[in-house]
C-alpha cells in the first residue's frame, strides 16, 4: 500500500482597487493546486466567495465606504490547503481600466429627499422629487437611451434618460414622477433606485438605498416626559440617524468612528424594565419640538 501525501502551500495575496466599488486578487501559482477559493470576512468567519483556476479574482459590487478582508485557499480536487494571511481593502478609487467596467453605470446616492421633521425649515426636504447621481466607471462615455427607476415600497416611477455621460463622470437627475405624500402625523419611505443599460454587464452597483422619514413633530402637551426606551427593538446604531430605532425624540450622531449607541447590552443594566439606552464615545441629541434647546448626553 503506498500512501501519498500532498501538501498544499498558502497563497500569498495582493489587492488591487481596480475601480471604485472593486477590488482584484492576485496570488502566485501554488505547485499541485486545481483551482483556488476565494473567501471574504463575513460577520467573524470567512465565507467562501468564489473559486477560480487562475491566479485573479475581480470583486465587484462593494461599497465604496467600506474596509472588506479577503483570503484565498489552494484546491486540488475537493481538497482545500491552508488559506492565505489576509489583505484588508478598501475600494474607495482605481483607474477602471479594465474592459469589465466599460458601459458600467451605477447609482452611486439618492440625493433627495432627506430625513425631515415636522415644522422645521427643513420640513420640505422629505418631499423633494427623487434625485439621483449616476456615475460612469469606465473609459469610454456612455450614450443614452438607459432607463432610471426608483421604488418606494408600494409602486415605482422608469424613465427613460437619454444624456451622455462621459468617462468617470456623473450626472445628477430628478425624476418628474413622484411617490405619494400621506397626510397626517408623518411617514416613513425605504427607497431604492437604479440606473438599467443593456450594454452594463455589471449590476451589482446599479443601485442605491435610502430610508427618509417625515417625523412626527407633534406638539408636547404633557411635562414631564419621560422615555424608557421599552418599545424601542433590540438594536446597535453607529452611523447617523434621525428618530433613532423609531423613536422620534432621538437623534443619533457618532463623533468617531467608534461611536454607537445600544438599547440593549445586557440582563440587569437597565433600571427598569429590558431597555437601556447605552452610548460609546457618540454623541445622542434629544430632538428639539418647536425649535426648543436640544439636550446633549
Amino acid at each position: 500500500m503506498i500512501l501519498v501525501l500532498l501538501f498544499l502551500g498558502q497563497p500569498a495575496v495582493t489587492s488591487t482597487k481596480v475601480c471604485e466599488g472593486a477590488i482584484q486578487l492576485n496570488w502566485p501559482a501554488i505547485s499541485s493546486a486545481t483551482s483556488y477559493n476565494v473567501l471574504q470576512l463575513n460577520g467573524d468567519s470567512m465565507k467562501l466567495i468564489g473559486n477560480t483556476s487562475s491566479l485573479s479574482y475581480l470583486i465587484t459590487g462593494l461599497d465604496k465606504n467600506n474596509t472588506y478582508w479577503f483570503g484565498v485557499a489552494a484546491k486540488n480536487g475537493a481538497v482545500a490547503g491552508r488559506r492565505s494571511l489576509s489583505v484588508q481593502a478598501r475600494p474607495d478609487s482605481g483607474t477602471c481600466t479594465l474592459s469589465n467596467f466599460n458601459n458600467d453605470l451605477k447609482v452611486d446616492s439618492i440625493l433627495e429627499p432627506n430625513t425631515a421633521r415636522q415644522f422645521f425649515s427643513t420640513e420640505s426636504n422629505a418631499s423633494k422629487p427623487v434625485k439621483i447621481s449616476i456615475k460612469n466607471l469606465g473609459t469610454i462615455a456612455v450614450t443614452g437611451p438607459y432607463n432610471v427607476t426608483f421604488d418606494y415600497g408600494t409602486g415605482s416611477v422608469t424613465e427613460i434618460v437619454n444624456t451622455t455621460i462621459n468617462a468617470g463622470a456623473s450626472l445628477i437627475y430628478t425624476f418628474t414622477g413622484m411617490y405619494p405624500l400621506p397626510p397626517g402625523q408623518g411617514y416613513q419611505y425605504n427607497f431604492k433606485a437604479w440606473v438599467t443599460k443593456a450594454a452594463d454587464n455589471n449590476h451589482l452597483n446599479d443601485t442605491a438605498y435610502k430610508t427618509v422619514k417625515l417625523i412626527n413633530n407633534s406638539p408636547i402637551t404633557t411635562l414631564p416626559l419621560s422615555e424608557g426606551f421599552e418599545s424601542m427593538p433590540v438594536a446597535e446604531f453607529t452611523s447617523n440617524e434621525m428618530a433613532v430605532g423609531g423613536n422620534k425624540y432621538l437623534d443619533f450622531f457618532p463623533n468617531s468612528i467608534r461611536g454607537r449607541a445600544r438599547t440593549f447590552v445586557n440582563s440587569g443594566i437597565a433600571l427598569t424594565g429590558s431597555r437601556a439606552l447605552t452610548l460609546g464615545p457618540g454623541t445622542l441629541q434629544c430632538c428639539c419640538y418647536h425649535r426648543q434647546r436640544c439636550a446633549q448626553l
